[in-house]
């Protein structure tokens, strides 16, 4: 009876371990609509040395030292597949409520973006999920030929988080990619981003992730360095049965300095985004 309890109570832990682990890959469904809301803010803060010819300059530009600069947009997007023909899967994307400000140093003034109140027309190819979305044509009467392949481009490059072998609670994965942000005396800086996903726990077919982040300048640019401080962090939601990702929270702070035309310029930037999608039956 002790040996017919003890192996049962095995076979049962093995089972239970079974449903601890979680494939992470995003696999699109067959006509259905993912629904997204999207938020993303930036704050940066420049700090110039102190010097009369450029407080000159900055004071005919209505500029005080230290430029506070911040920024928050939001925006919806729809997704609309349809019926799986061999291994392809076709979808409709659009882009709307598209809304966006922007503040320096106190000042508002609101943002337009061209690319919003676009559709786009492709499918996802599920024989290659880390580069499963394929863009076929955009139609956006406000968009030239080139905006429209520089939005191709950015569709194409979504953060598309796939993990080939299946991972249980406290196990973790990386990603690599690559960030590029903007400040005042700095200019564009093109980081290369390293991502922790940590698999915290799963809960009611959710597989919850802890997030972070460790980056690096991409260029060898030697008039720009960055603290060793400036990392990133966040949370990730997984729906595992429908697998795709309903909930991602990042969050960045980085310290940036440079030296230009004898000009010492230290920014601080602090960036949050925010994706959360629901997945929609759709009956048509």
């Amino acid at each position: 009876m002790y040996k017919i309890c003890l192996i049962t109570f095995l076979l049962f832990c093995q089972f239970a371990n079974g449903q601890k682990t979680v494939a992470f890959k995003f696999v699109p469904q067959e006509n259905r609509i993912y629904s997204s809301e999207n938020m993303y803010s930036i704050k940066s803060v420049v700090n110039v040395a102190r010097s009369t010819e450029l407080s000159a300059e900055l004071y005919e530009q209505g500029i005080f030292s230290p430029v506070t600069i911040e920024g928050i947009s939001a925006w919806k997007s729809s997704t609309e597949t349809k019926n799986r023909v061999n291994d392809s899967i076709a979808y409709i994307a659009r882009y709307f409520d598209y809304s966006a400000s922007q503040t320096i140093n106190g000042e508002t003034s609101e943002v337009d973006n061209p690319h919003y109140d676009s559709y786009v027309y492709g499918f996802y190819d599920t024989q290659d999920f880390q580069n499963i979305i394929k863009v076929d044509s955009i139609v956006n009467k406000k968009l030239s030929i080139q905006e429209k392949e520089a939005l191709k481009n950015q569709i194409r490059q979504q953060d598309i988080i796939y993990q080939k072998s299946p991972i249980k609670v406290g196990d973790f994965f990386e990603k690599s990619s690559t960030m590029t942000s903007a400040a005042i005396g700095i200019g564009a800086i093109e980081f290369n981003i390293k991502s922790k996903y940590k698999l915290n726990s799963i809960n009611n077919g959710i597989a919850y992730f802890d997030i972070t982040v460790s980056l690096e300048l991409s260029n060898s640019e030697d008039s720009i360095e960055i603290s060793p401080t400036s990392s990133g962090h966040g949370k990730l939601e997984f729906d595992i049965e429908n697998q795709f990702t309903r909930r991602k929270i990042t969050c960045y702070h980085i310290v940036a300095k440079t030296t230009k035309d004898g000009l010492r310029f230290s920014t601080t930037i602090l960036t949050k985004s925010s994706e959360l999608t629901s997945l929609i039956n759709n009956f048509k």
